[in-house]
């Protein structure tokens, strides 16, 4: 689990192989992803992998018998006073949420439709106001929800050669002094970041 949670499990993106416009249930989802190569050696390389984020919340359903979000929700954002935070929901009406776009040809469209199977996945889902992400960062600023032991774990620098790749650690520091960018594309949005 681990290895699913710091991105060196090398298990690939399944998003390649999925029709986006298709219902899967998450025992298809999790037989698809077991049928992928791997890219590497588990634990050697760090590789981001939406793939690990989607077996885990299928593992928080298999531990605790209740779909990932509502764990979440139960366990981390009330404790927190995360207040909007919450996984996606195309019928729901959310108070100032702000709607996926994507360009093309010059032109800013609505993003395509997805089936509701990928709002649903533990792999990027959960939408939050800023006011939601400063309480997540005063929560881990305090060390809140876990044992000491686990934000021993959590905070501890792996000596593999894996993790001394990984850019930055649980607070955005990184060892290079360098430009970096890093792009990150969910069924809703594309964001760059420049750091």
């Amino acid at each position: 689990m681990r290895q699913l949670l710091t991105h060196t499990s090398a298990i690939p993106e399944y998003e390649d192989e999925v029709d986006w416009r298709r219902d899967y249930s998450e025992r298809q989802l999790a037989e698809l992803v077991g049928l992928l190569r791997r890219r590497s050696t588990p634990g050697q390389k760090f590789e981001y992998s939406n793939s690990g984020y989607l077996l885990l919340g299928i593992i928080i359903r298999m531990i605790t018998g209740k779909f990932h979000a509502d764990y979440v929700r139960e366990n981390i954002f009330e404790p927190l006073g995360m207040k909007t935070a919450r996984i996606v929901s195309d019928a729901d009406i959310v108070p100032n949420r702000v709607a996926g776009y994507r360009m093309s040809k010059d032109r800013i469209l609505n993003q395509d439709w997805v089936s509701p199977t990928f709002n649903q996945t533990a792999d990027g889902c959960v939408r939050l106001s800023l006011n939601d992400l400063l309480a997540w960062e005063r929560g881990v600023r305090a060390r809140a929800l876990l044992k000491p032991e686990s934000w021993s774990q959590i905070l501890r620098r792996s000596s593999s050669r894996a993790a001394r790749r990984i850019p930055t650690d649980l607070h955005g520091r990184s060892d290079r002094k360098v430009a970096r960018r890093y792009t990150a594309t969910m069924v809703r949005f594309r964001v760059s970041k420049r750091s």
